[in-house]
């Protein structure tokens, strides 16, 4: 079984509890929390699916369909007005072949939004410890936006409630999940859709690390040198071998994360110390790996200028790297820092030059159905900021309504370039097995 950091999924430190106010989740270190964490980080599949993609009309029946003609799909109409903001509508999608859950993990290949596993147990309150009494489910389906059919697939070997990776026609699952009697099972499987098969592969030795696409290679990026130090590594599809990766130069730190910048990785990271943010704030550190993936002995880290952010959850999109936490933390009142520091901005990574985020679109967005997770996800060249849709180089929005029915929770969350679809989680206490389509 591999080491859990306990930080970086992440550690609980002073401007993370000052900053509760703007949104931001205050996670434990416990290892219960860090494994729904990461089984969440998947799970928003909310399928702002294909509107533009002729999208199933609602209410037509599901079926049991093999491979159709490729779904089209593209970004949302929005005019490149500077500030401009327009509105989007949530379409009902047909009825599919899976039972109620929550926590399912999504992805959009093969030209289908695929949902597998999760959890048909009742949905386990923040502040609540509830008994594990089953593991996730392993079976799944597809949905075609173009046809509006969901089809069954192959159930996977193991358990899945984790977080996804794809390259080229092929979806890479990661999970580390708890059963009855506190097993544990971790797992790295891949699904072809062109065969409807799964493989079972070696996970990442020898820590648990967040899944980052790096054009046809995957890169695991462990979270936190706190428990023990932070081994990152590169996998090659085409071999299913892993090899480690450089030692990154920021030194000892925690909140590790990172994203592809299309030729180059940018790792974010704060610098681990005792009791962190308490006399100064901790500032998102910055630093680039050069060289490509397919020779980790190319790889060569670059040091960036140190940000004055405090920095979670970036993403990349439209040539910038978004964090997408609003507001500012000033360290609180006892003891504050005598300053005030934005939690979130936006980076051009080719001047290096950093603009603060814009305010956002009344409502909440995404952020009501997602609440577990982190909406680190795109469209086109927009991505989700405060749960709506952000173009970080325009600065203008489109807006995500109120999704029909209750509140739900713990919804699975996919995107594709021109699309998001919203499927299952859980609503007044129970699971959901509906969805919905978001689009202009």
């Amino acid at each position: 079984m591999p080491d859990v950091p306990s930080a970086g999924f992440v550690g609980i430190d002073k401007q993370r509890a000052s900053g509760q106010a703007s949104g931001m989740s205050i996670p434990s270190r416990c290892r219960r929390t860090i494994r729904a964490s990461a089984a969440r980080a998947s799970i928003a599949a909310l399928v702002l699916a294909c509107a533009l993609a002729g999208c199933a009309t609602p209410g037509a029946p599901a079926t049991e369909a093999g491979p159709g003609p490729a779904a089209e799909s593209g970004p949302f109409p929005v005019a490149p007005t500077t500030g401009q903001t327009r509105d989007a509508a949530w379409l009902p999608v047909p009825e599919g072949p899976l039972t109620a859950r929550h926590s399912a993990v999504g992805a959009w290949v093969g030209n289908r939004f695929v949902v597998v596993g999760g959890m048909t147990s009742a949905p386990c309150a923040d502040t609540a410890d509830c008994e594990i009494t089953a593991f996730p489910r392993s079976d799944g389906a597809a949905f075609d936006p173009e046809s509006g059919a969901w089809t069954r697939i192959a159930d996977a070997p193991a358990p899945v409630a984790g977080q996804v990776a794809v390259v080229g026609d092929r979806m890479f699952v990661q999970s580390l999940v708890s059963g009855p009697g506190a097993t544990e099972t971790w797992s790295f499987l891949a699904y072809d859709p062109r065969s409807d098969a799964w493989e079972q592969l070696r996970p990442a030795p020898p820590v648990w690390g967040a899944l980052v696409t790096a054009g046809d290679h995957i890169l695991s990026i462990a979270p936190s040198d706190e428990n023990t130090p932070a081994i990152d590594a590169v996998f090659d599809p085409a071999t299913g071998a892993w090899r480690e990766l450089p030692d990154d130069p920021l030194g000892p730190s925690y909140d590790r994360q990172a994203v592809w910048l299309g030729d180059r990785l940018l790792l974010t990271a704060k610098d681990l110390v005792d009791n962190p943010g308490a006399a100064e704030p901790s500032l998102s550190r910055l630093a680039v790996l050069e060289g490509s993936p397919a020779s980790p002995e190319s790889l060569r880290w670059r040091v960036l200028p140190d940000s004055d952010i405090i920095g979670y959850d970036p993403m990349a999109v439209a040539g910038r790297v978004v964090f997408p936490d609003l507001g500012s933390t000033d360290g609180g009142a006892v003891d504050g820092w005598g300053r005030s520091v934005d939690l979130g901005g936006i980076l051009d990574p080719a001047t290096l030059s950093w603009r603060p985020l814009p305010e956002p679109p009344a409502g909440p967005g995404l952020e009501r159905y997602a609440t577990h997770t982190r909406t680190s996800l795109r469209i086109g060249d927009r991505g989700f900021v405060a749960g709506h849709l952000l173009d970080p180089v325009t600065e203008d929005w489109l807006s995500v309504p109120v999704l029909p029915g209750p509140d739900r929770t713990e919804g699975t969350l996919v995107t594709n370039d021109g699309a998001v679809l919203l499927w299952g989680g859980a609503a007044d206490g129970a699971n959901r097995a509906d969805g919905y389509l978001l689009g202009p």
